[in-house]
């Protein structure tokens, strides 16, 4: 029944279809660890005997080496069913619950286990295939994966394969374990960011390369890779593999592998040392085993030589379907492609038998070109063969339309200016008239903090055959006849509120009145969740230093940063802020959020409007500038920016540098220190930072002081010791509050907490410096306050408060700057991305910035800052241009099916827009397609915004077609409304 159902078209995704073209060259590819899990491979154990046979070898061998059955760690507890749990063949309680821990995956998962299992299951594959005629011509492995190939191509026996292995495994398991990060970056591109302590592991495709290092300096380069839009993804490893933390184990090895017989290979392979063909010299070194343990695995190279042969099957040979992924990342133009890439063993999430993932490879393999030993396969069984019907002739027109060029509109300034010195911008605030209200505006929320100016400003909007519906913050939600009350810190008031304005009656300008940036975030959330297209105005009250005599609230500039992220989250909102005093009428703040205009960012000041901007300023060198002898104070730590600060300051002749830091001890303490801490350790790096300005003859002083009235008698230490500072760099670390989050995840304690926590640094260096008066000080900040940065909506905000707080200061008497930086690294930038400030270029900005000291705010960029604030605005609000979109392979032997619902429907336009793939079928593969976990973090994350569901990474595995995603979203809806637990339902729908 199950055969008739498939013949019948009743399960496409299961139909294979293709044109052989043959004979075609197989190649091997042997996966190491990562894609390994208990159980894997247990079908064909119990199905096939050529794979039993081979499996039972290994395990005779291994025994004595590892004291234990490797069966009963691949093979733990009674065998998996394969029964699909509903209609969309996913578990989706069990995807969708908490994960708890597995003791039969722990087991597995240890150093001395995993690897000898996975070598185990490559290898009884690899016979398998090659008893049903499948040879390999060529090999390749993955890391752990080329003992595999070592061993199919004759380099290494079975049992001088295992002892290495086990051995390999018993060597690296006690040694100090480490991380191991993916990330999108050719290796040029990401050497800039790694530091001393992080090395490059493996190169795996184009733009997907994986660093490896201690814990924390591997955490430490996620949260740079971030704050730079670097998207990046941890790995589940115990060790940095290919690095040199695993040297405690090269002895070992090395002397092993001395004693096992190296022969030349009988089948061609592929080296993971140096990307090409193993030599004979090479393949008989007993030295090459170690430097494959230590060095950088070129698969990527590796892939390239293998494909130099013309249209190459290559068939994974081991659990999981990484490595297919990464082929499918090589670029499809100038080089080579294979014939066809085909997966043996399904990935952990795959619910299908062994047996039928195995066959349809076969069936594949065949499709492709290769011609099996069919005899070998059906052994004593009789098959009856039959004749199909040819191409049916569809007479399908296929048109290639002309391009029309279009006039290419004027040229925009985009580059990077040469000079540092015309990086610096400050903020200028210009007079202009008032602009002219719009009459089309029909209907209009106001959301106001419920006080008498709020709902003078209610009045004002009502009129001219206006809808103005008023929502006031208030003790608990509802609805009256003088409109909503919401709480201002609640998320579901929001989106109630948003809900009930949705459709044809939602409005077209939304008004938000108050000083509160949370309250700003929540509303603008619920208004994106709800797709919403409107205008969004946020009226906020003395948030932005205008004329120099008006107090400034820094807390509500808050707003300004969340202004300039929302519009990149949620394209159907704009964002503008009109920042009053008292002296405003609520008539004439109306008339101005009624305008026509595309400032953003307005001021009403006495009878005058003025529009914020920014100036470019090229300043003379002051008295400000560094001095020889002078005496520089840092305070915030040594391990970021102001290590490579220092450095440049230190090269002014016989400057003396005083480091405020609560981490670091006194100078006779800091070798002993440097010692204990590992060496990643945050503390530990900035302990090396001085230790080096040290080592290089500088004269340095630590004070460990964390704020509050610490930091005063700290900087009166400085004073008692060498007299006056000349200047102080201080960082408040609004860059580092939080990680990756979006407007519409806001959680209002947490977020409010973090808020408060940058201000309270910016209050305690104000007190600090209460009478004071160096030559400068810098306070850091970033250009995200006013750029805006997708995913980082808090950084963004503590950055405006950041900047808004040296007017708050100087209003005191305490004179500051602000510095709004730009994207910077020690090393080159980016490909492709011209506007970091690099290495040799941070000292003469930095020069830059001290020649202004004495402004409130500059704002360094190193291209136009106007122009690149009118792009980030325009990219909001404009409809991107589409990229170029790729015709769907042909090799991914099903037949294409489009969507035949909404849901599908945006499902399908979520994968085109980031594959890149034109015409994704519902039952394409998103592996097939040549999607990655990276890639996966984006899909979700769509996804997670389009239809309101946490749902977390490892959806894309159980659901890896749009179909089956498609059925896995309509479930858990359903789930919620069908009333789980509390518990359940938040799981489900977050």
């Amino acid at each position: 029944e199950d055969a008739a159902a498939v013949l019948r078209g009743a399960v496409p995704e299961r139909v294979a279809a293709g044109v052989a073209e043959g004979p075609r060259s197989v190649a091997f590819l042997f996966p190491g660890l990562g894609d390994h899990y208990p159980n894997m491979a247990r079908g064909l154990y119990e199905a096939e005997p050529a794979f039993r046979a081979e499996v039972d070898r290994c395990a005779e061998i291994l025994q004595p080496l590892l004291g234990l059955d490797i069966r009963q760690v691949l093979f733990p507890g009674d065998a998996p069913s394969d029964a699909a749990p509903s209609a969309s063949g996913i578990d989706l309680r069990r995807m969708l619950a908490k994960e708890e821990a597995d003791p039969a995956a722990e087991r597995l998962n240890r150093t001395e286990l995993a690897q000898p299992a996975v070598f185990v299951i490559d290898y009884a594959l690899a016979r398998l295939w090659m008893s049903w005629g499948i040879v390999p011509e060529a090999t390749i492995g993955h890391s752990l994966g080329e003992y595999a190939a070592a061993a199919i191509a004759g380099i290494l026996s079975l049992e001088d394969a295992l002892t290495l292995v086990a051995e390999r495994a018993r060597l690296i398991q006690p040694l100090p374990g480490g991380a191991m990060l993916a990330v999108s970056l050719d290796p040029d591109a990401i050497r800039p960011h790694l530091g001393e302590l992080v090395s490059i592991a493996t190169v795996n495709a184009p733009g997907l390369t994986v660093v490896a290092g201690p814990d924390e300096a591997v955490a430490a380069l996620e949260t740079r890779l971030a704050d730079a839009g670097i998207v990046a993804r941890r790995l589940p490893t115990t060790h940095a593999f290919h690095t040199p933390m695993l040297r405690g184990a090269e002895e070992g090895l090395a002397r092993l592998a001395a004693t096992v017989r190296l022969r030349p290979p009988q089948i061609p392979m592929v080296s993971n040392v140096t990307g090409t063909w193993i030599t004979d010299s090479e393949a008989t070194d007993p030295g090459y085993w170690t430097r494959h343990m230590l060095g950088t695995v070129r698969f990527a190279e590796g892939v390239g030589e293998l494909l130099k042969e013309p249209g190459r099957v290559l068939l994974e040979v081991g659990p999981g379907q990484t490595l297919g992924t990464f082929v499918r990342q090589r670029p499809g133009e100038g080089e080579e492609q294979p014939a066809a890439i085909i997966p043996s063993l399904r990935h952990a999430y795959d619910r299908r038998p062994d047996q039928a993932v195995l066959l349809e490879a076969l069936g594949r393999l065949w499709l492709a070109g290769v011609t099996p030993d069919w005899a070998a396969f059906r052994g004593t069984e009789r098959r009856r063969r039959v004749h199909l019907p040819t191409y049916p002739w569809e007479k399908q027109r296929y048109w290639v339309e002309p391009e029309w060029m279009e006039e290419e509109a004027a040229p925009v300034h985009r580059g990077k200016r040469p000079d540092p010195a015309d990086w610096t911008s400050i903020p200028t605030w210009t007079r202009t008239p008032a602009a002219d209200p719009s009459t089309g505006i029909a209907r209009v929320l106001f959301v106001h903090d419920n006080s008498a100016a709020g709902e003078a400003l209610a009045t004002a909007l009502a009129g001219d055959d206006r809808t103005v519906t008023v929502a006031r913050f208030g003790a608990a939600f509802g609805r009256g006849a003088e409109g909503f009350t919401v709480r201002a810190a609640e998320r579901d008031d929001f989106h109630a509120l948003a809900d009930a304005l949705g459709g044809e009656s939602a409005p077209q300008l939304v008004v938000y009145a108050g000083n509160d940036p949370i309250a700003f975030l929540l509303l603008a959330g619920a208004l994106g969740n709800a797709g919403i297209e409107a205008k969004l105005v946020a009226v906020t009250h003395s948030a932005q230093e205008v004329t120099g005599a008006e107090p400034v609230d820094a807390h509500a500039a808050a707003i300004l940063g969340a202004c300039r992220v929302i519009p990149q989250e949620h394209p159907s909102l704009t964002c503008r802020v009109i920042d009053v005093t008292d002296d405003a009428s609520a008539d004439r703040i109306a008339a101005e959020v009624l305008a026509e205009t595309e400032e953003q960012v307005v001021a009403l000041r006495g009878r005058h409007r003025w529009a914020r901007g920014f100036r470019s300023v090229r300043a003379a060198r002051p008295a400000a500038a560094l001095r020889e002898g002078g005496i520089y104070v840092f305070i915030g730590g040594m391990d970021g920016r102001n290590a490579t600060f220092a450095d440049a300051i230190a090269a002014t002749p016989g400057v003396r540098i005083g480091i405020i830091d609560p981490r670091i001890p006194g100078l006779g303490e800091i070798d002993f220190f440097l010692r204990m801490l590992a060496p990643d350790n945050p503390a530990r790096i900035a302990g090396q930072a001085v230790k080096a300005l040290v080592d290089r003859g500088v004269e340095v002083r630590v004070e460990r002081a964390d704020g509050g009235g610490g930091l005063g008698a700290a900087l009166r230490r400085f004073d008692e010791r060498w007299g006056a500072i000349d200047g102080i760099i201080f960082s408040p670390g609004a860059e580092h509050v939080g990680d990756l989050a979006a407007v519409a995840e806001v959680k209002p304690a947490a977020w409010k907490l973090e808020m408060e926590m940058v201000e309270e640094q910016l209050a305690a260096l104000k007190d600090a410096l209460a009478g004071r008066a160096p030559g400068f000080v810098l306070v850091e900040s970033s250009l995200a306050g006013v750029l805006g940065s997708f995913g980082r909506v808090r950084v963004a905000m503590a950055n405006a408060v950041t900047d808004a707080y040296a007017s708050l200061a100087a209003a005191e008497g305490v004179r500051w700057t602000s510095v709004a930086w730009d994207r910077w690294t020690v090393g080159a930038a980016p490909e492709g991305d011209e506007l970091w400030i690099t290495g040799n270029e941070i000292a003469p900005s930095l020069d830059a910035v001290i020649a202004l000291a004495g402004e409130p705010n500059v704002f360094v960029s190193t291209g136009d800052l106007e122009t690149r604030i009118r792009q980030s605005a325009r990219v909001a609000v404009e409809p991107a241009a589409p990229a170029q979109l790729y015709a769907r392979p042909d090799d991914l032997g099903t037949a294409y099916e489009p969507p035949s619902n909404d849901l599908e429907e945006r499902i399908a336009e979520v994968w085109q827009a980031l594959l890149g793939v034109e015409h994704v079928g519902i039952h394409d593969d998103f592996f097939a397609l040549g999607g990655h976990s990276l890639l996966a973090t984006q899909i979700i994350a769509r996804l997670k915004d389009m239809f309101e569901l946490e749902l977390p990474l490892k959806v894309i595995f159980e659901a890896p077609t749009v179909a089956k995603m498609a059925v896995l979203v309509e479930e858990a809806i359903l789930a919620e409304i069908e009333g789980l637990s509390e518990d359940e339902a938040a799981e489900l729908v977050g």
